[in-house]
C-alpha cells in the first residue's frame, strides 16, 4: 500500500494505490466532507474501503 490521509475539520480524505489478494495494484480516492468525518466516522470509512478493495478481484 501506498497511501496519503488526511484529516481536517469536517473532511477525511484518502488517496493511493493498494494491492489486492490478487496482487493487482488498485487506485483508491475517497474525499468525505461532512460535519462528522474528523471525529473517527471518516476513518472507519477508510478502513472499510481499503479492505473491501484488498479483498474484491478477478484473480487470473
Amino acid at each position: 500500500m501506498h497511501l496519503k490521509t488526511g484529516l481536517l475539520n469536517q473532511v477525511s480524505a484518502i488517496a493511493g494505490y493498494v494491492r489486492n489478494q490478487c496482487n493487482q495494484d488498485v487506485m483508491v480516492v475517497l474525499l468525505i466532507n461532512h460535519p462528522e468525518a474528523h471525529q473517527g466516522h471518516g476513518t472507519r470509512m477508510q478502513q472499510n474501503l481499503l479492505d473491501w478493495v484488498y479483498k474484491t478481484g478477478q484473480c487470473d
